[in-house]
């Protein structure tokens, strides 16, 4: 059985002229606190957590975690890591959103948030009202790209556009103009395609804007063997013709010897 430990979230300072307490916490704090320690600790990975049992304590109010010590481990490895470097840039999306929660409160509320834990009780993570834990400003770069899925809107007055269901990005809003809408001559709607576009991708977490039609290509997701065997055998034709086919992918490839 795994060896158990604790995490604490101490939050200190007043609700007017009332010293913190659990009893001045309202649920809907008590909430947002038990979603940005999940995001945090458990990003990507809420499936597979372990077992976390809460409890709130005294002091002035301390949102206790209790949970197997390995994680422990992890939480204080990422807390200390934020305080030698001074920064929250490290993180993953949503524990940088999960930090930028407690700063945000912090300078709203002139509280004094720690992270206390069963194996670090006082050598932990402060964010206060003085603190500046906010991610640098995203950096966004163009980008030509392909994106599949089911079309489920189109139109637009004065702003044309397309909607868009994706696997990989959800829902995404293409901009493109009456000539090209026109110009595909068929009922785009419920059906699937690939779509060609220019965007901005974030560089960190690759989320898309600013999307714009290039065009827009049939997608058959049944494979054609026929069609596919037709292809390869007159590719093979043609690369009989080359000498060193390796050499050629290489040089293809933009590679040098």
């Amino acid at each position: 059985m795994d060896k158990i430990g604790f995490i604490g979230i101490q939050v200190e300072g007043s609700v007017g002229n009332k010293k913190l307490s659990p009893s001045e916490i309202d649920i809907s704090e008590i909430r947002e606190v038990l979603l940005e320690f999940e995001n945090f600790l458990f990003e990507g990975e809420k499936n597979d957590r372990p077992l976390v049992s809460y409890k709130i304590v005294e002091g002035s109010v301390i949102h206790k975690f209790i949970l197997p010590v390995t994680f422990v481990i992890i939480f204080n490895s990422l807390t200390n890591t934020i305080k030698d470097e001074d920064s929250i840039n490290f993180l993953e999306p949503k524990q940088s959103k999960s930090i930028e929660y407690f700063q945000n409160k912090a300078i709203e509320k002139d509280w004094r948030f720690s992270f206390p834990t069963s194996l670090d009780s006082h050598n932990n993570l402060v964010i206060d009202k003085k603190t500046k834990y906010f991610r640098n400003s995203p950096k966004w770069v163009d980008t030509e790209l392909y994106l599949y899925g089911d079309i489920f809107d189109v139109g637009g007055l004065n702003k044309p556009n397309i909607h868009i269901s994706t696997k990989e990005y959800g829902s995404l809003i293409i901009e493109t103009t009456k000539n090209k809408l026109s110009a595909e001559g068929t009922n785009l709607l419920y059906k699937t395609f690939g779509i060609r576009v220019m965007a901005k991708q974030n560089i960190e977490d690759g989320t898309l804007k600013e999307l714009k039609l290039i065009d827009i290509v049939d997608y058959n997701t049944n494979f054609d063997k026929e069609s596919f065997d037709l292809k390869v055998s007159r590719a093979t034709k043609n690369l009989s013709k080359i000498k060193n086919p390796d050499k050629w992918i290489r040089e293809m490839r933009g590679s040098i010897d």
